[in-house]
């Protein structure tokens, strides 16, 4: 089988096609956003709504990466709660004593705070779940060069989902009840288009046309790849 990740801005259908390559062929969904996803959760002390805290997800997603934040890993006490106050209301604008001290658990007690800062932070924490993870698996929230980049290397089929922004944003609210357009300015939309793809697809198709498109795309560059590879005997 042929891991498969999903590239393309919000509203483009990545889960819905990831969840039926989960459904039909046994792949293992394993999102990039898992761990995020999990440390919003636990500084906000909720579930997650998407309609409200996008913009939490983004501003998590995007501090944890960001060479602004690098340093929050220090041994030293006095420095971590600047740092983690600095951080808290980089995130919450109001930021609350609960929500800081959440914060404070998370990076030094569950361990969230090693590589914060690195461009590379999602990527090392998606590895790590990638490793005991039951093959094959299918990504769906490819969002950022590098993350294409090191699932191609890894020998992931790398799929483009286009869908325009209307109907994108149809989708979103129709979803989630709102839409915002400063969500679509993110580093988590604006990179979207520099991220290497093996197969572009029409994201407006049926999802299950898409897939099968996908799976048969995915086919036959595997079957090209090994070809690829074959050594060549000399014929006497």
């Amino acid at each position: 089988m042929v891991e498969i990740a999903f590239a393309g801005p919000m509203g483009a259908g990545k889960t819905t096609v990831a969840d039926l390559l989960v459904a039909q062929e046994r792949y293992t969904r394993l999102s990039f956003a898992e761990p995020l996803r999990y440390l919003t959760t636990t500084l906000i002390g909720r579930k997650i709504d998407k309609k409200l805290d996008r913009g939490t997800l983004q501003r998590v997603g995007g501090a944890a990466r960001s060479k602004d934040w690098h340093g929050i890993d220090t041994p030293l006490e006095t420095s971590r709660q600047e740092r983690v106050q600095r951080l808290a209301t980089h995130i919450f604008p109001d930021a609350q004593q609960a929500q800081i001290d959440a914060l404070y658990q998370a990076l030094y007690g569950e361990g969230y705070s090693y590589g914060w800062g690195d461009e590379g932070y999602w990527i090392r924490r998606w590895r790590r779940d990638y490793l005991r993870a039951p093959k094959p698996v299918t990504v769906d929230d490819c969002r950022f060069p590098i993350e294409g980049v090191t699932l191609q290397r890894m020998g992931f089929f790398m799929v483009r989902l286009d869908v325009p922004l209307e109907e994108r944003k149809r989708r979103i609210i129709s979803r989630d009840g709102a839409w915002d357009d400063a969500w679509s300015q993110d580093a988590t939309e604006a990179l979207v288009d520099g991220i290497p793809f093996d197969l572009a697809v029409d994201g407006t198709a049926a999802p299950e046309e898409i897939a099968r498109q996908v799976l048969a795309a995915a086919r036959e560059w595997k079957a090209a790849r090994r070809k690829k590879r074959e050594p060549v005997f000399a014929v006497n």
